[in-house]
């Protein structure tokens, strides 16, 4: 079973024992998709082993708590309804991978794409796509032309690698890049064939003597072809709608029976289609905790419960949960801003020119989240920005610009607060006021620069009342992030 089942087995198996709880939530904040209801799926387990409760599934698929720990303290049944709160509504699920550990030392997963076969410019093993490494890609790869191809000379011949050659495109180049062989003439046509070969020109068009491009196995030989030296390229096309079974990895026949005949004998073929090849990579984070703790007098917490209704331990729960939520928002945002490197930052004026309305100025503000976008897609060659988040500055002149869409959420904290164009925007209270971050997150839970990897999301302690009638209790999270490319994230800023 590989690396990306044994993962999908798991969450499969913790959503539906955690089923509960997490149609709990859905019902309050609506639908998740399946990547959410696993990440919380795994939090809700992590913190269940903590705290030594486990949910059991039943033979009818309905759940029962059962405390498998001995005498755990009412304050427990809190901890894992807290966990329900804090994991959906933390930003992070918009703008960053969140991948959960299963411990304090754990993995998080990427996966790249790599070309499997070395045609023209792209070679066997290159990445070309990736969240940790965006890579190169080469244009011509699923296309019929070959360029640039390193040809392997043995005894003044070579072969090209991808076949059937289409006639009339093929070129052959020195070290220098000096055209030493082409299959055309001075007139640009392609000379009489004999069998599968076609005779080979000088750059002048002049034909070479006993010079032959065999089109099925595409040696270029057959004479004393003069110019072949290491270093030697050729450029050409070859048929992709041919599909005799070739030599491994996209190579060719062992000779020009085998291509003719079809014949296959050697080791293990393929047809002449390049193949990718996708690689999950895992890199490991450690868990860090934050922490804070609550004192309340004994006579403060009576009162509030007589008077008005409230219990303090789920007042204070609450209050906790949206603290330390709030708090793993702005460590993110503040992080994706510092390390934003996919070039300089970009910069706008709030200064109105003469003779311009503030409406037309405000909408010129667009430019600049443009070209921030694209040097985002400059830096990675694949994406461009689809988020922002921004202090109130920048929000203040984004709502007023005529193409922004409001969310109509209101929110503590950092939070959705509309669309304008190809971004979402999320504000975030505490963000340097005329700051913005403009960043890509993709529709894989894998495809971003940056990851928050939960461990335990929140964990209370018990409370504790000694005699001097001071209530005490504790509350931990544990949690890792990690920037994995940069690139990906570009600053901004206003100026007054």
């Amino acid at each position: 079973m590989s690396k990306v089942d044994m993962i999908s087995a798991q969450n499969e198996f913790l959503v539906k024992k955690w089923g509960r709880k997490i149609r709990a939530v859905e019902s309050a904040i609506g639908p998740m998709d399946n990547h959410k209801r696993a990440n919380l799926a795994v939090v809700l387990e992590n913190t269940a082993r903590r705290l030594h409760l486990n949910e059991a599934v039943l033979d009818n698929g309905a759940t029962q708590s059962m405390d498998v720990g001995g005498n755990l303290g009412s304050y427990k049944r809190y901890a894992l309804d807290m966990v329900a709160a804090v994991v959906p509504n933390v930003i992070a699920n918009d703008i960053v991978s969140v991948q959960p550990i299963d411990g304090r030392v754990g993995m998080i997963n990427y996966v790249s794409f790599r070309y499997g076969d070395t045609k023209g410019q792209a070679k066997e093993g290159q990445m070309f796509a990736s969240a940790l490494n965006m890579g190169n890609s080469d244009p011509n790869y699923t296309s019929t032309l070959v360029e640039g191809e390193s040809l392997v000379v043995t005894s003044n011949a070579a072969n090209l690698q991808w076949y059937k050659v289409i006639p009339g495109f093929t070129s052959v180049f020195n070290a220098s890049g000096t055209l030493i062989l082409k299959d055309t003439d001075a007139n640009g046509r392609v000379g009489a064939a004999n069998g599968n070969k076609i005779p080979l020109y000088d750059a002048s068009g002049a034909a070479v003597s006993g010079a032959s491009l065999d089109l099925v196995t595409g040696e270029i030989g057959g004479a004393a072809v003069t110019g072949f030296e290491t270093g030697a390229t050729a450029t050409y096309r070859y048929n992709n709608e041919y599909a005799p079974l070739l030599g491994g990895n996209g190579g060719g026949p062992a000779n020009a029976a085998e291509a003719i005949n079809g014949e296959v004998s050697r080791g293990f073929y393929s047809h002449a289609v390049p193949q990718i090849q996708l690689d999950i990579t895992s890199i490991p984070v450690v868990a860090q905790s934050r922490k804070l703790r609550a004192l309340y007098s004994f006579d403060s917490a009576y009162e509030l419960e007589r008077a008005y209704g409230q219990d303090i331990n789920t007042l204070l729960a609450t209050e906790a949960a949206g603290e330390i939520a709030h708090e793993i928002d702005l460590e993110i945002t503040f992080d994706l801003l510092r390390m934003a490197g996919a070039g300089a930052p970009v910069v706008w004026s709030k200064q109105q020119p003469y003779g311009v309305s503030v409406a037309d100025h405000y909408d010129s503000f667009m430019a600049k989240l443009i070209e921030g976008s694209n040097t985002i897609f400059g830096a990675t060659k694949k994406v461009q920005a689809n988020f922002a988040v921004v202090g109130l500055g920048v929000a203040s002149v984004m709502q007023v610009m005529r193409g922004f869409q409001p969310s109509g959420v209101t929110a503590v904290g950092p939070h959705l607060l509309g669309t304008l164009g190809q971004f979402k925007v999320y504000v975030s209270p505490d963000f340097p006021v005329n700051e913005f971050v403009l960043g890509y997150k993709g529709a894989s839970f894998m495809d971003a620069g940056y990851v928050y990897a939960p461990y335990l999301p929140i964990t209370p302690t018990d409370t504790v009342m000694l005699d001097d009638f001071a209530g005490r209790r504790g509350w931990a999270t544990s949690y890792a992030t990690k920037m994995v490319n940069n690139k990906m994230y570009v600053k901004g800023a206003i100026t007054d």
